[in-house]
């Protein structure tokens, strides 16, 4: 078991006369590391290394659900270390052409409090747009 794909390539560096193939699955905050991996392999020459891919982006997700015909979601908490990595323009339309409230938060309780809070504000004035509610301490 390895817990990043830096870890595979070690482990292919140490196992020369093996295949290792490291599946990479996530979101967009996991593309980087994986991108790093496969660079690194080349950098280094190693020929065992390989990475099957199956990354997917969040607005696609959010939009079948939104389209769903038995859909009830009226907004969403957006994740903000994938907005580090992405940004939140591409959300923009998303809550335009849903009218839906997006707000961009963190993983603390606080920060969903905030979330959930500026979320229901923004249906209760009849507003849908991408809110930043990640900040810094």
């Amino acid at each position: 078991m390895v817990y990043s794909p830096l870890d595979a390539l070690e482990l292919a560096i140490g196992n020369p006369e093996r295949e290792v193939v490291f599946f990479a699955v996530g979101f967009e905050t996991t593309a980087p590391a994986n991108a790093m991996a496969v660079w690194r392999a080349r950098e280094l020459g190693v020929g065992n290394f390989s990475v099957l891919v199956s990354h997917v982006t969040v607005p696609p997700a959010m939009t079948a659900i939104l389209e769903s015909p038995d859909c009830r979601v009226q907004g969403f908490l957006a994740a903000g270390h994938v907005c580090t990595v992405m940004g939140w323009t591409e959300y923009e339309p998303i809550a335009a052409r849903y009218r839906v409230p997006i707000v961009v938060t963190g993983f603390e309780p606080l920060d969903h409090s905030r979330g959930h809070l500026a979320r229901v504000r923004q249906l209760e004035e009849g507003r849908h747009e991408v809110e930043n509610q990640y900040v810094g301490r």
